[in-house]
């Protein structure tokens, strides 16, 4: 039974605070914080699910011998039915042992811990969209025989469901933020424009939005952030799936190129 959109609501109150608390401490973006409440939603069914609810497992994340044995939040299993899809199209039915938590907080931290700290997760980091980031983080990549990225899930329709989720609750989602300046440093290479401001790097956003199709007025690249320009930037914005704020700030930066 699916959730109700009460309990959809709720739900994303109660976890949303614990991940941009989280994604604070860490200096992580707001793509990585939407990313995460996103794949909490999704994996728990909203905090309905048996195994999230016994076990505070919002992430339905495998437990390893190696995590058992490092007990950082405190090596708990918690075994449960679950399906699979080893061949892309056929889901199977399985029994396995989850990483069970004391708190939603641990487990919110123990994500968090596996993204940042695995090599197949953490180029999902500094990603523009939401999509990029649950593309990067579910598609199992293999190049000679050796996994090298993705595979979080077996899921054949994982990150369409996911952004289900997203555009359902875009608006809620999105209100929990960070500040943007704690960015990886390859997405703070230019200033963050707003309307009002002038300068030659206003002159370089104008004539990357320009060149993609977005007129900035009948005066062009003038180098003047006023009223054309806050519009273009809008729908760039619009269009590219990001947070239409009107600001070019890193993710706009990054999706200009």
């Amino acid at each position: 039974m699916a959730a109700s959109q009460a309990t959809q609501i709720e739900f994303i109150k109660k976890v949303g605070p614990l991940v941009q608390a989280e994604c604070a401490k860490r200096k992580l973006t707001n793509v990585s914080l939407w990313t995460c409440i996103v794949q909490a939603c999704h994996e728990s069914g909203y905090g309905t699910s048996k195994l999230m609810k016994d076990a505070n497992a919002y992430f339905g994340i495998k437990a390893t011998e190696a995590w058992v044995k490092a007990a950082k939040y405190g090596g708990k299993i918690y075994v449960s039915k679950t399906k699979e899809c080893y061949d892309g199209k056929n889901m199977k039915n399985i029994v396995d042992g989850f990483r069970a938590y004391n708190s939603m907080a641990d487990s919110v931290a123990d994500y968090f811990d596996l993204i940042t700290g695995s090599k197949l997760y953490k180029g999902s980091v500094g990603k523009p969209t939401v999509k990029d980031c649950l593309n990067y983080i579910i598609t199992k990549v293999v190049v000679n025989g050796k996994h090298i990225s993705g595979g979080y899930a077996t899921g054949p329709n994982y990150v369409k469901h996911a952004m289900g989720v997203y555009n359902a609750h875009k608006q809620l989602i999105e209100m929990y933020r960070v500040d943007e300046t704690n960015m990886p440093k390859h997405l703070q290479e230019r200033r963050i424009l707003k309307k009002g401001m002038d300068g030659s790097d206003v002159i370089v956003m104008q004539q990357k939005l320009i060149a993609a199709g977005y007129s900035c007025g009948k005066t062009g690249a003038d180098g003047k952030f006023g009223p054309a320009t806050l519009a273009a930037v809008k729908r760039f914005q619009a269009d590219k799936g990001i947070v239409v704020d009107g600001i070019c700030g890193p993710v706009t930066w990054n999706k200009l190129g």
